[in-house]
């Protein structure tokens, strides 16, 4: 999976270059693009973000953190050469923006405009038996209190940003906010509730996807009644924890269904 291309335009505020053991950087943010893809919101307040995160070639911890009120750009030192950068804008600890991008750096101090941004995962999922999709009639959930749970790996923080504990409700549009980045859906299954968690359907097919700023990213998930016993080594993975933070709210539903699946 690719890793993100350069999305930063940048300045040389400085000029001439001598060899030096480290090389000044300049991070700056002008907004955060919502997800929905409206007008990009130019304040901390306004786009509701508590700290910017600035992480350089990954690490156990970000390079600068910083709170994110009256500032728009942080200042620090990285060794010459090639680094991976990501900016992320925090809102009560969940990664809820980011800019993520690849750079040389020069002598001198150079500044990398961003700006931190988040998309929408849209999972389609359908439900199939044997490989082979239901009719329309039975496109529906097993139990009217039915569960989907997933997992979904944010490859840019190494770690779940959907870590498969968190349950939704199963039925209608499934529709989650994320960060802009590479991720990918490692498994998805409708169970029933608690506490048996009884499954009827599950998907353990890698999918892997990116998220772009304001844009809505659909996801094809095929729910199978005959994967539940292929997918037992995946199913109920309750993993992750770490800078992702808590898993997001769904945007559109899932709604609630009124009727069961037909036998």
């Amino acid at each position: 999976m690719n890793r993100l291309l350069a999305l930063v335009a940048f300045a040389a505020l400085g000029t001439g270059c001598v060899v030096e053991e480290t090389c000044d950087v300049r991070i700056s943010w002008d907004a955060f693009q919502p997800a929905d893809g409206s007008q990009p919101i130019s304040t901390c307040a306004g786009a509701r973000v508590d700290s910017i995160d600035v992480w350089v070639d990954g690490g156990r911890a970000p390079r600068v953190s910083v709170p994110c009120d009256g500032r728009d750009f942080v200042d620090f030192a990285v060794s010459p050469g090639h680094h991976f950068y990501s900016v992320e804008g925090i809102e009560d600890g969940r990664i809820a923006y980011r800019h993520a991008f690849e750079a040389d750096d020069s002598c001198g101090l150079v500044e990398f405009v961003t700006t931190p941004a988040a998309g929408r995962l849209d999972l389609q999922y359908l439900f199939y038996d044997n490989g082979q999709p239901l009719p329309a009639e039975q496109q529906v959930c097993a139990w009217d209190d039915s569960l989907l749970f997933l997992s979904v790996y944010d490859s840019i923080a190494d770690t779940y940003a959907v870590p498969g504990d968190a349950a939704y409700e199963c039925g209608g549009p499934f529709v989650l906010e994320l960060p802009t980045g590479f991720y990918t859906l490692d498994w998805m299954e409708e169970t029933g509730p608690a506490p048996d968690y009884t499954i009827a359907a599950a998907d353990c097919t890698d999918r892997d996807f990116d998220i772009e700023p304001g844009a809505r990213t659909p996801v094809p998930v095929n729910l199978d009644v005959d994967a539940t016993t292929s997918c037992a080594d995946t199913a109920f993975l309750r993993s992750g924890d770490g800078r992702a933070g808590a898993p997001p709210k769904p945007l559109a539903g899932p709604a609630p269904v009124t009727k069961a699946r037909p036998n």
